[in-house]
């Protein structure tokens, strides 16, 4: 009876332990979670979304604005996206169970989504708690320096209407967004490499 009870023990154990294969690894997790289409999308709203930004455009007009933009973005991307990503990969593996991760991975993205979309919530009230301030300091990186750009204009070398008419363009047009919701810019040659 005893031996009995023991190995229903060790049986039971067995089978509450996640298997090797039911344990997604961060490397299978990193497409799935999108960590960098997801900080660019978030830094660039929070970096739009500023009377800084807004008064920069208007200064320097859309094209020096992009100009002066669009490294400073890449540059703090490049810098938060190592923590924004361990955080995502954490928040999932926290709030979702592990054999539905390991799942997930295998999955057409419209499968995955399905299964995926009711720990939406609870990843994101995670990710807010965890990265919120990451988000803050990455957009502390690019905000100061477009004001000072623009602070160098001469606001009497404006032409408001003129200036104006291109920025509701731009935002018709969605170039306002200097091409970085997309992505980093790349040679189309370097691109046909890869």
């Amino acid at each position: 009876m005893r031996k009995t009870l023991i190995g229903l023990g060790f049986l039971l154990a067995a089978h509450s332990v996640p298997s090797y294969a039911q344990i997604a690894t961060d490397e299978q997790l990193r497409p799935l979670v999108k960590a960098e289409e997801q900080f660019r999308q978030f830094l660039l709203m929070t970096v739009m979304r500023t009377q800084t930004s807004a008064m920069a455009v208007r200064s320097l007009g859309l094209t020096e604005y992009c100009s002066v933009l669009s490294p400073l973005f890449e540059d703090a991307l490049a810098e938060g996206l190592p923590r924004w990503e361990n955080n995502l990969i954490q928040a999932h593996r926290d709030n979702i169970p592990a054999e539905t991760l390991a799942a997930a991975v295998d999955m057409p993205e419209e499968q995955r989504r399905q299964l995926l979309a009711s720990y939406a919530a609870t990843v994101g009230n995670q990710m807010q708690r965890e990265s919120t301030s990451l988000l803050q300091q990455s957009a502390m990186q690019i905000i100061p320096a477009i004001g000072e750009a623009a602070s160098s204009v001469d606001p009497s070398s404006v032409d408001e209407d003129a200036r104006m008419a291109e920025i509701q363009a731009a935002m018709a047009d969605g170039s306002i967004l200097c091409g970085l919701d997309s992505g980093a810019q790349t040679d189309s040659s370097e691109e046909e490499t890869r």
